[in-house]
């Protein structure tokens, strides 16, 4: 008998007879010494997802046969609860292969290569969504705060910041760090959009926020590739929003943003992305800079220069400057606040922040739109 094509969202447990059309949009293999495992997650053409585990008694008989981003026919799996924590799908069934799966390769275009359903930063941070399940985010990156590429596993936290203006603290390990921190050495001054696919969400503790950090196995990391439309997209509503402008690097900062003038953003009482204009005329004696290293940004003791850094292991025979500064904006009789750091003032001004410093305590004040 010909069993008709079931959709993933279909799947329950009443039977173990179902038949999909499938494509494999992820792949990879679990290396526990005891129960070792391959791992997958499946997507039909409506952009469901559910995840298929080999168990290590059929790896044999299965791994020369799955291939990522091809599509199947697929038949006769064992079908249990997804349960536990860091879930690759949010099914509330997983599939299981059997002695008796089909699976059975077939060009299926109708079946894109991925649909990514997108996790708001929002809902992360309010604790809308659950950390069991892993998540798809996108977002700029907007600075590092702390990288250890000679530590085993390398390690790097870095700030993303999505559309609406929300920040989320990032934690990428082992060849993820290395990738960012390969590609913003090599782009500093470019917008740069990440997609980190099947992130887990690492919930508040005490004074410790939320954060993302990507999985061990089953992550990706994606970086200005302008194959994936999602990021086409974004990058150019960055710029789009952010028309207004000069223009350049001035994109990265303005981007998102409603013009207000200072007067209304000393009214506004919720967190929101606002452009202003305003002269600096003010800079206060609160703020501080360290001396790190250039290649991980690790404070650095300059008495101990030339030699290695404590933090990544490279010799070093200089260092650089790190800020973080206070400055008062006024327009007309109204002036507020700003916090600069390093890698925003500088994207903004086009010079470094040590430049402004001199500029403006040989008295000349800076207005800037």
């Amino acid at each position: 008998m010909t069993h008709r094509v079931n959709f993933i969202h279909e799947i329950n447990a009443s039977r173990d007879t179902w038949k999909l059309k499938v494509r494999i949009i992820g792949l990879w293999r679990v290396s526990r010494s005891s129960t070792p495992s391959i791992e997958m997650i499946f997507m039909d053409e409506k952009g469901d997802k559910i995840q298929a585990i080999v168990k290590k008694y059929h790896i044999a008989q299965w791994e020369p046969q799955l291939q990522e981003g091809k599509s199947y026919i697929a038949e006769n799996f064992d079908i249990v609860l997804n349960e536990g924590r860091y879930r690759s799908s949010n099914h509330s069934f997983k599939l299981i292969f059997q002695k008796g799966t089909i699976m059975k390769n077939k060009e299926l275009p109708e079946i894109p290569l991925y649909i990514y359903k997108f996790t708001t930063f929002e809902d992360i941070l309010n604790g809308v969504v659950t950390s069991d399940v892993l998540v798809d985010v996108i977002g700029e990156f907007v600075d590092i705060e702390m990288s250890q590429p000679e530590s085993t596993p390398k390690k790097v936290v870095f700030i993303m910041r999505d559309q609406r203006g929300n920040r989320i603290s990032c934690t990428l390990w082992g060849q993820f760090a290395t990738q960012l921190l390969k590609y913003e050495e090599d782009h500093k001054l470019d917008p740069i959009v990440v997609i980190l696919t099947l992130a887990k969400i690492k919930e508040a503790r005490g004074c410790h926020p939320v954060t993302i950090q990507n999985a061990m196995y089953s992550s990706k990391l994606y970086i200005n590739d302008n194959n994936i439309p999602e990021i086409q997209y974004f990058t150019s509503s960055m710029s789009q929003s952010s028309s207004c402008s000069q223009g350049g690097l001035q994109d990265k900062f303005f981007y998102n943003a409603t013009v207000k003038t200072i007067g209304e953003i000393i009214h506004v009482c919720e967190e929101s992305v606002s452009l202003t204009y305003g002269t600096i005329d003010k800079l206060f004696s609160n703020g501080w800079y360290y001396e790190g290293c250039p290649h991980c940004n690790q404070k650095t003791d300059t008495i101990s220069i030339p030699g290695n850094c404590v933090g990544c292991g490279k010799y070093l025979d200089d260092v650089v400057a790190r800020y973080r500064i206070e400055v008062r904006v006024s327009y007309g009789h109204d002036s507020m606040k700003f916090v600069l750091w390093n890698r925003e003032f500088y994207l903004l001004l086009n010079r470094e922040i040590v430049a402004f410093i001199f500029t403006f305590k040989g008295e000349n004040v800076i207005s800037y739109i």
